[in-house]
Formats: structure tokens, C-alpha cells, sequence
């Protein structure tokens, strides 16, 4: 059976493989690459500028008021402790007890001090990491936007390729109508499964399924095995053991 559909077998695959090409084209182009690498960084510094107004939004809620208030608190506890004439007190357990109130409430005022400052650093780091990011994304969105931009461009390309793939789907479609549904099932399957098992090769060369046997050798450069060559030369194909093409004998 696929000895007798190899001539439409190869025709449908070269469609496959022009629509792939097309692809590949495509994403390789330098516009399309830089229009890409442009809106990745942009969502990147979306992402930061809402990170960091968050973090604005929940320092001036949390921040200033509770700790002024706890400190004004603190700064009259002193005060009342204070009033009292220490060198006049006979009560040496009050004078001692009022002593290290004092240091207490100081102590807490000093960290109370540490977090207001701390929190007021946090927040100018955000503001500043707020406006880098923000600077950055006009300068790319006017780069991106621009009457001499990259998305007229990009999109002068999309549509050009997307006159191509429609070309390349309709030779799909025509040629697939040669085949049965199993030999068009049998194709794609091994297809999708060389593209899934290898994300970083060229599509165009994964959806090179059905290969003539060159030397011994399948397409993937693997020796075929004592066996394969026996069904090769008996029934006139064989399914490679290391890839899953189908290598015939022309």
C-alpha cells in the first residue's frame, strides 16, 4: 500500500514541509525576531512597574499613620515618666523602675524609627525601580509604534506569510485527497511525534517522514539493523527504530 501511494505520499509531505519552511522563514526574520524580543520585555516590565505600585500602594497604607501614632505614644509615656523628680524621689524601686521605662520606651522608639526608615527606603526603591521600568517601555513602545517602527513592519510580514500558508494549507488540503485517511493519520502522527520529541530541530526537516534508503542508512543517520533491512528488501519499507520514519527503497 505505500509503495503504491509513494508519489502522493511525497507530495504531501512536501506540502507539509513548504508550510513549515514558511514558519520557520517567518520566526527567522529579523523584524519578526525584534517585534518578539520587544513585546517579551514589555510584558517583563508591565509586570514590574504592577509589582512595584503594589508594594507603594501597601507601604503608604500600613506605613505612616499606625507608626506615628505608636510614636507620639511612646514619646509621652517619657514625657509622664520623665515629670517625676528623680533626685527628689526617696522611692529608689520607682526611680529604678521609671529608669528603665525610659530606656525601654527609647529603645522602642529606635526601632520604631528603623522600620519607618527602612519602610521609606523600601518605598523609594520602588519608585525608582517604578520609573526605570516605565522610562524603558516608552522608549520600546515608541521603537515598536513609531511611523518608522518595527509593527507596520511586523505586520506588512504577518500578512504576507499568512498569504503563504494559506497557499501551502490549500497544496496540504490537494494532496492529502490522494491518500487514504490512514496514510494521512499514519504521516501526521509521526510527524507531531519527531516535532514534540524534538522542540529545538527544524520542523521542516521533522516533517521529513517518509525517506529512500541511502546506503543502508535512514534519514537520521542511523545504520538500519540486520532485521530492517531484511523487511526493507522483502516488503520494500521499513519503520526506523531510532526515529519512526519510513524508510522505503526507491
Amino acid at each position: 500500500m505505500i509503495l503504491e501511494n509513494i508519489d502522493a505520499i511525497i507530495k504531501y509531505q512536501d506540502a507539509n514541509i513548504k508550510r513549515e519552511k514558511i514558519m520557520e522563514e517567518y520566526y527567522n526574520d529579523e523584524t519578526i525576531k525584534k517585534t518578539t524580543e520587544i513585546q517579551k520585555e514589555r510584558k517583563e516590565l508591565e509586570s514590574i512597574m504592577s509589582q512595584c505600585k503594589a508594594l507603594i500602594t501597601a507601604s503608604n497604607e500600613n506605613a505612616n499613620p499606625l507608626d506615628e501614632q505608636t510614636l507620639n505614644d511612646l514619646k509621652e509615656d517619657i514625657y509622664s515618666l520623665e515629670e517625676v523628680d528623680l533626685n527628689k524621689c526617696e522611692d529608689l524601686d520607682l526611680v529604678e523602675h521609671n529608669i528603665k521605662e525610659i530606656e525601654k520606651l527609647e529603645a522602642q522608639i529606635k526601632d520604631y524609627l528603623t522600620m519607618i526608615n527602612s519602610a521609606n527606603e523600601e518605598k523609594k526603591r520602588n519608585y525608582k525601580r517604578f520609573d526605570e521600568a516605565k522610562k524603558r517601555y516608552v522608549e520600546l513602545d515608541r521603537l515598536y509604534q513609531g511611523e518608522d517602527g518595527l509593527k507596520n513592519k511586523a505586520l506588512a510580514k504577518k500578512k504576507e506569510t499568512g498569504s503563504r500558508l494559506d497557499e501551502a494549507q490549500k497544496e496540504i488540503s490537494e494532496a492529502g485527497q490522494a491518500l487514504s485517511p490512514e496514510m494521512k493519520t499514519l504521516y501526521d502522527e509521526i510527524k507531531e511525534k519527531n516535532i514534540s520529541a524534538n522542540p529545538t530541530k527544524k520542523r521542516s526537516i521533522l516533517a521529513k517522514v517518509f525517506v529512500p534508503v541511502l546506503d543502508g542508512y535512514c534519514f537520521c543517520n542511523m545504520t538500519l539493523e540486520q532485521s530492517e533491512l531484511s523487511k526493507l528488501n522483502t516488503e520494500g519499507y521499513v519503520k526506523c527504530s531510532k526515529c519512526g520514519r519510513i524508510v522505503y527503497k526507491k
